[in-house]
């Protein structure tokens, strides 16, 4: 082969592999963006923090640690859900509750209020996504310890239809509350009416006659279209049975039109409760405990038009 040939061959290749050595490692993609803890929930009364949730760290032997946290592990878009966090506090310094998200970002910081317990109301966004997530929840004294954080693993409930007006029934115990709604011209929607003549439906009644489901919630809706009749509704809650158990149960109601947590005229919206046990009555029509009432304006028969995809589930009886 040619001298000269050869060399320029030579230099050809080497500069070849010099360029292929050159050659930038392919970039990893940026992470997905991470869910926040807002997408999820917000809490009544509680302060929203933009950061990652705080890791449980402390010098203190005497740190305060939740015990144990009661609350209804199904919930629903737009609704409320109580949480009864009990904990022990032996320097009695307890500050607040740190609420979050597994895996999410932010978190709400809530006071914790009396020694040794506390409810606290989770209002579920409206246009939550996920189906199964699980709450942290930790406590944090003056000295900054913050206790190991209580986990609860929770599930959206997405057989359950949303529509223009709505009333929501949510508890902690294995055993059966009713929910009844009277409407403005007498006619009241509960297990034994479960169908308005305004369009108004008991689309949910769970633990029907203590046949537990273990959704414990009970749902009103009128669906997009229906007509909604101008003046006072009463929100009632009934205590049918304890379905053989033996300690309190704690409720919350709340009522939302067209998305919104309605004004109420009388009571709170969302609101708290809890049935003694033992006091059960197995109540029909004009039975339950008033919680709220709350008014629709316009006229009669108006139509309040929500735009709303999701299937209407099956009805319980007793």
């Amino acid at each position: 082969m040619n001298a000269k040939l050869f060399q320029s061959i030579s230099i050809c290749l080497f500069g070849l592999s010099l360029f292929a050595g050159c050659k930038k490692d392919p970039i990893d993609p940026p992470p997905p963006p991470r869910d926040n803890v807002t997408s999820y929930f917000s809490v009544i009364g509680g302060t929203n923090v933009n950061a990652e949730l705080p890791v449980a760290a402390g010098t203190s032997i005497n740190k305060p640690v939740i015990d144990s946290i009661l609350g209804n592990n199904s919930v629903l878009a737009g609704s409320g859900n109580n949480l009864s966090v009990y904990f022990h506090d032996a320097q009695n310094d307890a500050q607040k509750f740190i609420i979050g998200v597994k895996g999410a970002k932010g978190y709400y910081n809530v006071p914790t209020g009396a020694a040794g317990f506390a409810n606290v109301v989770v209002v579920i966004n409206e246009t939550i996504t996920k189906e199964d997530f699980v709450v942290v929840v930790g406590i944090q004294d003056a000295g900054g310890n913050i206790g190991s954080y209580f986990e609860v693993a929770v599930h959206l409930v997405t057989s359950i239809s949303n529509g223009a007006l709505e009333v929501t029934l949510s508890w902690d115990r294995e055993n059966d509350l009713d929910i009844h709604l009277l409407e403005p011209g007498g006619e009241e929607i509960y297990y034994g009416n479960s169908e308005s003549a305004n369009g108004g439906s008991l689309d949910k009644d769970s633990n029907a006659g203590c046949s537990l489901d273990s959704l414990k919630i009970e749902h009103i809706t009128y669906p997009a279209g229906s007509s909604l009749e101008a003046g006072v509704y009463t929100v009632r809650v009934d205590f049918w049975s304890d379905c053989s158990v033996t300690s309190n149960t704690n409720f919350i109601v709340s009522a939302k039109l067209n998305g919104d947590f309605v004004p109420v005229v009388t009571g709170s919206n969302p609101h708290q409760g809890t049935f003694v046990a033992g006091t059960s009555d197995g109540g029909g029509l004009g039975s339950g405990t008033e919680v709220m009432t709350f008014n629709v304006n316009g006229n009669s028969n108006s139509k309040v038009v929500v735009w709303r995809f999701k299937p209407l589930n099956y009805v319980n009886t007793k």
